[in-house]
């Protein structure tokens, strides 16, 4: 006998250089099922709290998980399992925010900091949520390196975020 349980919607989620995630609405927060690009995917062995949804403003979320990595050495469109890659993450909400964003103010947004250490670097990931909205601004921290995404138009008030959401990008030094 099969069972359907209805916790939520898949959703890919569009990054830079045709990277997506893969993510669904669970009762804990969104979870992460894959992280694709051109080069490579990473599938966590098991689905990783990519967005808790009862963060405490200041108070960490912390976690570990493993990907497994599964990439395609030979350029034949052939990909294969190539090695794991183990991360700590730490969610931190903090308090809500206005954010201005091309002269819109987006009341109370909630603002989360993810910080990932790996075995050989460090990302802090700043994410802006409005609400009704979803994601309005992503800031991105790699060494000396910061990118912000911004979102440019968006279509009713759907959530994670609406069908149609447009971003802009662009680096800062």
């Amino acid at each position: 006998k099969l069972t359907l349980k209805n916790v939520g919607r898949v959703t890919l989620l569009a990054l830079d250089n045709g990277s997506f995630l893969c993510v669904r609405e669970e009762w804990e927060g969104i979870r992460m099922y894959g992280d694709y690009s051109p080069a490579e995917y990473r599938i966590p062995e098991t689905p990783l709290l990519f967005l808790p949804s009862a963060l405490k403003p200041g108070e960490p979320v912390d976690q570990s998980v493993t990907f497994k990595v599964f990439s395609d050495p030979d350029k034949n469109i052939n990909f294969k399992e190539t090695g794991t890659i183990t991360q700590s993450i730490r969610f931190i909400s903090k308090e809500l925010e206005d954010v201005t964003i091309a002269g819109t103010v987006f009341k109370k947004s909630a603002v989360v900091e993810k910080i990932i250490t790996g075995q050989q670097n460090s990302t802090s990931e700043i994410l802006y949520l409005a609400p009704g909205i979803g994601p309005i601004q992503r800031v991105v921290t790699r060494g000396n390196e910061k990118q912000v995404y911004t979102v440019t138009s968006h279509a009713g008030s759907r959530q994670p975020a609406a069908v149609g959401c447009k971003a802009a990008f662009h680096s800062v030094r």
